[in-house]
């Protein structure tokens, strides 16, 4: 079997090596690798040779292509002609519509952007589409074309559109996930050694949760609750560091929902806590087993770190469970893995699969 896999960075593509072929959608990267009008139109005549058995589309940013908007000025023509000419690779993922449409070789799209929400383009990537995965899923999947176009201002109306409504099944959960090749050496930091009982590090800006909370962080510090929230931006490793040291690490929602966070804190022995979530999630972390939520209202964070840092025994228990979870289902490789099954192709792809 063979896998062609197109993104701003390989997926699928790094734990199927032997069998996929990737390019790359971002301006600027491996030239080895980039996406070029003539790699277009190789990738054409393979596709509809029948060279490939999948396709992977690894979405990398929200956009709207120039034809798929409903008022195209002077400027943006001459802009996206201009960039067609000279810089191909800067709207080259807008012209792979295009390529499929005359194969019928199967297409999985994985969309883990912060935004709970596809563009008119990506509506009819969906249509194409076999599944298509998203991190940020609304519990009401209809909820994705809100604002879509001046006719999907509401769900009624969306619910109405044809498109639309005979690709909802499509659409299915997926997890931001990590890297477990990036945290194969960690070292367990025993109960012994926890100096933390509340770790944080990010940024907060973009999130009201994050600013709410913090104040609650501050005042749980000031009460004596060992909370340790850096000034300055930790290395890699000192992050993790920081993550095994803690009892406790806050996780809450920033651009998106899911995090990296969630899982490297759990992958590092510790227990994430977490804002309720707002979207439908992959393979959950469940409350009180693999991690805490809170309640976004005030004092929500304040009353369960309390009640959490009550039982010790209790919190490392939870972190081996959670732990075990996240690498049974949250791994990049163990993602990758049901993106396959979910195509029928993971028995025939399994022997040629790596963990990276």
């Amino acid at each position: 079997m063979r896998i062609l896999e197109i993104g701003g960075g390989p997926f699928v593509s790094s734990y199927a090596p032997a069998i996929s072929d990737f390019y790359c959608t971002f301006h600027g990267c491996d030239p080895a690798v980039a996406l070029t009008r003539r790699r277009i139109l190789a990738l054409r005549k393979r596709l509809r040779a029948g060279e490939y058995d999948l396709v992977v589309y690894h979405i990398t940013a929200k956009a709207t292509a120039p034809w798929h908007r409903g008022y195209v000025s002077l400027g943006a023509l001459g802009g996206t002609v201009a960039a067609s000419l000279l810089k191909f690779q800067k709207i080259a993922w807008h012209y792979f519509h295009w390529v499929l449409r005359d194969c019928a070789t199967p297409l999985i799209v994985i969309d883990t952007q912060d935004a709970p929400r596809l563009t008119v383009s990506e509506s009819y990537w969906l249509d194409r589409s076999q599944f298509w995965f998203m991190r940020e899923l609304p519990p009401n999947h209809m909820n994705l074309f809100l604002g879509m176009t001046r006719r999907c201002g509401d769900v009624v109306n969306i619910q109405r559109n044809p498109l639309l409504r005979r690709n909802f099944a499509k659409i299915e959960p997926f997890s931001l996930g990590y890297f477990a090749e990036e945290m194969r050496d960690l070292k367990r930091v025993e109960p012994a050694g926890k100096i933390h009982d509340v770790f944080y590090a990010g940024k907060s800006h973009t999130s009201s949760v994050r600013e709410r909370g913090l104040e609650e962080l501050r005042a749980l510090k000031a009460a004596g609750v060992r909370v340790y929230i850096p000034e300055t931006r930790l290395s890699r490793a000192d992050f993790y560091q920081a993550c095994g040291q803690s009892w406790l690490v806050w996780s809450p929602e920033g651009q998106g929902w899911d995090c990296y966070r969630h899982y490297e804190a759990l992958m590092s022995y510790s227990v994430p806590v977490m804002n309720y979530p707002t979207i439908e999630k992959l393979a959950p972390l469940l409350d009180g087993e693999h991690c805490f939520y809170y309640r976004p209202e005030a004092g929500g964070l304040t009353e369960v770190v309390q009640r959490a840092l009550k039982d010790k025994s209790a919190l490392a228990r939870i972190a081996e469970q959670g732990r075990a979870h996240a690498l049974q289902h949250h791994a990049r490789s163990q993602l990758t893995r049901h993106v396959l099954a979910k195509a029928g192709m993971l028995a025939q792809a399994e022997p040629h699969l790596t963990e990276g």
